[in-house]
């Protein structure tokens, strides 16, 4: 999900899936915006709920992982997993 609440399709399957049930409806984009900002004012209430919505401690690294047998088929993936993201301050404190 981007930030303005658009849902980020993987592949051509993801986009086909978002076209058909109208998942990125202005209607849908705010309404995953208001749970996810309810869900961000939850957080300092105490640890459960980062421990329930929030991003594990240890992302995997993909760059540092071993390469699978016959490679990578999605080497510029990497870029957008979730720990360069978090690196990069991209991730939100909750999912």
């Amino acid at each position: 999900m981007t930030s303005n609440g658009e849902i980020r399709p993987l592949n051509d399957n993801g986009i086909a899936l978002i076209e058909a049930l109208g998942l990125d409806a202005e209607d849908y984009r705010e309404f995953r915006l208001a749970v996810f900002e309810w869900l961000e004012e939850l957080s300092p209430l105490g640890r459960s709920s980062q421990r329930l919505f929030g991003y594990p401690k240890n992302l995997p690294d993909l760059s540092q992982e071993p390469v699978p047998p016959g490679g990578n088929r999605r080497p510029k993936g990497i870029r957008d997993s979730y720990f360069e993201r978090s690196k990069r301050g991209e991730l939100t404190q909750l999912y």
